[in-house]
């Protein structure tokens, strides 16, 4: 046998056919020693084949509320005091649920004074379309006649002073006073011949349009009275989760003043640092996997809905911040968690791959180490392709079938997200030497 076979017994072999394609190993080692640099520096029989490669920019940051919503009370109600807190975090409110009862006092009596004068408001109106009765004719005329009793009375007396005054028996103020009480005589009958006209011919289209408008006019002061005795009850606007809330019982509500926040928790948004090198490939709508620290082995489809334009510093590093929307039926994401994510960039589909630590560079070139049917082997120059940063589209050079020789610690380990090929669908899974 010779030196190199007793250096290199072949200790064990596998194939390790698993879902989603067959890659397969065999695992050799020193026959020698367990040194355990030795052993850093075995190597296995790798046997290549074809597979999907999914390619993907990395990607970390926070869970963030797709939607948060701020609790204000209305602007009919003036600042008023809280005197019901009703809800606290955590709890889910519908909407339209009541949260928080504000002091109502006075606005109720503001309520009933609006009311008393749209009443009155309403039957002068209907009074006016409805149009006189005998009994307003009635009182028309009377006032007409009284009117005219007064003037014949203010004449009469009016002419009695004239005479006294011209014989020097009544002053000048006298006889000014008089002449003023006839003139208001005067004005009063002639009020009351317009009153009893209109009573006789209905009122004008102008005296309708005016009391009309003077209806909607207290029309909108009782709504708002109405309005703002209703808003002392601040209702949810959303149905989701509170999230914080912001007054105790006892505190004043102002306008200013935001009394809790709601969040909308089915989709969550991922607000992740996509470094400067890496965001040129991605766009919006990319697909990608995204993995919180505080669930572990939980990895959640999402989709890229949106890209700053510009630039952030994380660290001693330059980022560009992308957003991706997260379902979350289950409810497990929560607000600030941490997370990582790969964002999908391209896929390929049926591709000869070899993992990374199998390749060298020979010049300018790459190459591997193929294995023949015995103990020879072969240094072939190959034209590599695409990269997960784990496994290599071989482009030309090399055939799925092929045998090569890898580098024990070349060989693929489960990352954070499994991009051992198998976790996006690609040929393979996680791999094991056997000795």
């Amino acid at each position: 046998m010779s030196e190199r076979m007793k250096k290199w017994g072949i200790a064990a072999a596998i194939a390790v056919f698993l879902a989603g394609g067959g890659l397969a190993i065999a695992a050799v080692r020193s026959s020698g020693s367990n040194n355990t640099a030795e052993t850093a520096n075995a190597t296995v029989v790798y046997i290549v084949e074809s597979g999907d490669l999914r390619l993907h920019v990395p990607a970390s940051g926070d869970i963030e509320p797709l939607e948060v919503v701020g609790v204000r009370k209305g602007t009919s109600v003036p600042t008023r005091t809280v005197v019901e807190v009703l809800v606290r975090e955590g709890d889910t409110v519908g909407a339209g649920e009541t949260m928080f009862v504000l002091d109502d006092r006075g606005l109720r009596l503001d309520l009933e004074g609006a009311q008393a004068r749209y009443d009155a408001a309403r039957l002068d109106l209907d009074r006016m379309l409805e149009g006189a009765d005998e009994r307003d004719l009635a009182d028309a005329r009377a006032a007409l006649t009284q009117a005219e009793q007064e003037l014949r009375q203010r004449t009469t007396a009016a002419d009695r002073i004239q005479r006294l005054y011209e014989r020097d028996l009544a002053s000048a103020v006298e006889l000014e006073e008089a002449r003023s009480a006839l003139n208001v005589a005067e004005n009063r009958l002639e009020s009351a011949r317009i009153s009893l006209r209109r009573t006789s011919d209905g009122a004008t289209e102008h005296e309708i349009r005016s009391k009309q408008a003077q209806l909607a006019s207290v029309q909108n002061d009782l709504d708002r009275a109405r309005l703002a005795l209703e808003e002392t009850r601040v209702r949810a606007p959303v149905t989701g989760t509170v999230a914080s809330v912001g007054v105790r019982r006892g505190d004043l509500a102002g306008d200013s003043v935001e009394l809790a926040t709601i969040i909308i928790e089915d989709t969550m948004l991922f607000r992740a640092g996509v470094d400067e090198s890496d965001v040129a490939s991605i766009a919006v709508g990319a697909p990608a996997i995204v993995e919180p620290y505080g669930l572990p082995n939980l990895q959640l489809e999402g989709t890229v809905v949106g890209i700053d334009q510009r630039a952030s510093s994380q660290g001693n590093a330059t980022v560009f911040f992308v957003d991706i929307e997260v379902a979350n039926d289950e409810g497990r994401l929560r607000w600030g968690m941490s997370a990582d994510a790969s964002i999908i960039v391209a896929e390929l589909e049926d591709v000869v791959l070899v993992p990374q630590g199998a390749l060298r560079r020979a010049g300018r070139d790459s190459a591997v180490t193929v294995a023949g049917a015995g103990e020879e082997t072969e240094e072939r120059i190959v034209r590599t392709g695409a990269t997960d940063g784990v496994m290599v589209e071989v482009v030309e050079g090399l055939s799925a079938g092929e045998r090569i020789v890898v580098p024990q610690s070349a060989i693929p380990t489960a990352g954070r997200f499994g991009s051992i090929p198998g976790s996006f669908g690609q040929t393979g899974a996680f791999f094991r030497a056997v000795r």
